[in-house]
């Protein structure tokens, strides 16, 4: 697994919450990749766009966990996230969330959870790079006006075994 590519992400404007995020980082040991920095915000699917760009060159076993650059922290090691995903013998592990967004009327749809956390949340994943592929294959054309949360949640709905949400 190549550690190097292990951790992108996707920022436009810098901030001080991207200053946050790349403070934990370097406390953890973890190189962050940032997609995207100074180029024009064109929506929030971009995110995905970039993604698969980053991908392409990745050998299909590699891992790669992607963090929302405005709201993350990492507070572990690269070595102890991959650790933790590996056991869990899963493919594409997304974070979940206690709201249904943003379309409240699919919450219906959704199986029933084993915690409150029972919603897609598109903003932290980690994925073998192969399951992102088949991922951002099954949303293309990637509109990057569309909303990012929708277009996982639509993916987890038809997939739910290729899916995993972390309901921890």
């Amino acid at each position: 697994i190549d550690m190097n590519h292990f951790l992108p992400s996707v920022a436009t404007p810098r901030t001080n919450t991207l200053t946050q995020l790349e403070d934990s980082c370097e406390k953890n040991g973890a190189h962050l990749h940032i997609l995207g920095l100074e180029k024009p915000f064109r929506g929030l699917a971009e995110k995905f766009h970039q993604t698969a760009e980053f991908i392409e060159s990745l050998n299909d076993d590699d891992v790669l966990l992607f963090v929302d650059a405005y709201d993350t922290l990492l507070l572990a090691s690269p070595e102890k996230i991959l650790e933790t995903f590996c056991r869990l013998n899963v493919p594409f592990l997304a974070s979940g969330e206690k709201v249904c967004w943003p379309d409240a009327e699919c919450a219906s749809s959704y199986p029933a959870g084993k915690t409150s956390f029972q919603y897609v949340n598109s903003g932290t994943y980690i994925a073998k790079v192969k399951a992102l592929r088949e991922f951002f294959r099954s949303i293309s054309p990637i509109d990057p006006k569309e909303d990012d949360q929708r277009l996982m949640t639509s993916y987890f709905l038809q997939h739910p075994e290729k899916l995993t949400l972390d309901e921890a």
